[in-house]
This record gives C-alpha cells, structure tokens and sequence, in this order.
C-alpha cells in the first residue's frame, strides 16, 4: 500500500466519523431535499474540507451548495472547530465577502474558478456541481 493511499485511507475514516446528522436533516425536514441530494451534498462538502487541509493558508471559494453546508456546520458552534481540528488537523476560517470593488470582486472571481479547477483536478470533473461561487471564501490553517 502507497503512503497516499494509507494517508488516503486514514482521512476517509476520519471523515465518516464526522456526525453531521443534524445537518441532513435540516435539509431534509426544513429545505425539503431528498435522502439522495443529502448524501450526495454531504460528500461534496467532506471533498471541499479535504481540500482545505491539504492547501493551507489558499484562499479557497466554495460553491453556494458547499458554503450552505458550511454555514449549516458553522452553527453547530464548538462541534465544527472541533470537526476540523479532528479530522483535517487544521482550523477553517470562514470570510463573507460582503461588498468589494471591482478589484476585488475580480480576485474572488478568479480564486473561485482556481478553487473549483483544483477541486475537479483532485477528485474529477463536475464535482465540485454547478452552483456557482458563493458571496465568500475560506482558509485553512493548520493547528498545532
């Protein structure tokens, strides 16, 4: 077995530790979403904190779908530090990006189509979906 694939096999475990039951069914019970756009969102979102970890300190642009995911973890308060620090090793900064100029707003542009041409580079094309970026970026930080 390769080092990566070990390494590989190690953060799916992680990964599938992770609870985010309460997150589905929010989902599910007060948005509406089927068992199968859950899951297959919930998978999304564990590919975008992946690739978090293994880019820190990039500025990275999810999509609305991964950053509603986010928000919806963000509200579990302590649980999703705890999450990251756990799981990927490192602490996930989440920076609305509320107005910005167009200087700016043609960085974000730019970090968004960087985000999801390593997001489909890394686990294949169309997954990282269709929406387009969200009004936000993250940074991943490696914890001690």
């Amino acid at each position: 077995m390769t080092q990566q694939s070990s390494m590989s096999n190690e953060f799916n475990a992680k990964l599938e530790s992770l609870n985010l039951d309460s997150v589905a069914q929010i989902l599910v019970n007060e948005r509406g979403w089927s068992s199968q756009q859950t899951e297959r969102a919930i998978a999304t979102y564990a590919k975008y904190l992946l690739l978090c970890a293994q880019n820190p300190g990039r500025v990275l642009v999810p999509s609305a779908e991964i950053d509603l995911m986010l928000h919806l973890h963000l509200k579990t308060g302590s649980k999703f530090a705890e999450d990251c620090r756990r799981t990927l090793g490192c602490i996930i900064q989440h920076e609305p990006v509320e107005s910005c100029n167009e200087a700016d707003r043609q960085i974000w542009t730019t970090a968004f189509r960087h985000t999801k041409a390593l997001f489909e580079k890394t686990f294949g094309f169309g997954t990282m979906g269709t929406s387009g970026g969200a009004n936000c970026f993250t940074i991943a930080t490696l914890s001690a």
